[in-house]
């Protein structure tokens, strides 16, 4: 199976997951500050040769801003590390991942710290998911 890159990109900071060896399974890797994603994103990509591409979180809303900017700025990493983009819903992605952390017990300052690499995680594993029943219809 081909191995993907989750991103969950704000304004601030993004979560970046990884799926496992096998390409089955999403697991958190870091949080970086966004002005900085390309340069982890080298550093990532360098020490995985075998991406087929970045999963971005995609935001739903009403009058489309935030998807229109996540969609211009996917398409300069697009360009950038000539790999596909593949988008996912993300709506409740963060909320989610504040719920895992805090039933996992930790701190409001570790989940402020987890949540987004989490959402990421979540968002790469949805898109995993839509592939593997695909796979199986």
């Amino acid at each position: 199976m081909p191995r993907y890159i989750g991103l969950d990109i704000g304004s601030k900071k993004t979560g970046i997951a990884i799926t496992d060896l096998m390409g089955l399974f999403a697991r958190d890797l870091k949080t970086v500050f966004t002005n900085d994603l390309n340069a982890q994103l080298k550093k990532i990509i360098k020490d995985n040769s075998d991406l087929a591409g970045l999963v971005i979180g995609l935001p739903k809303s009403k009058s489309g801003e935030a998807e229109a900017k996540i969609k211009d700025f996917s398409k300069k990493l697009e360009a950038e590390f000539n790999l596909p983009i593949y988008f996912e819903d993300e709506r409740l992605t963060s909320w989610d991942a504040r719920e895992i952390l805090r039933e996992q017990g930790y701190n409001s300052a570790k989940v402020k710290e987890l949540e987004d690499q989490i959402a990421a995680k979540l968002i790469l594993q949805a898109y995993l998911n839509s592939i593997h029943r695909t796979l199986l219809e």
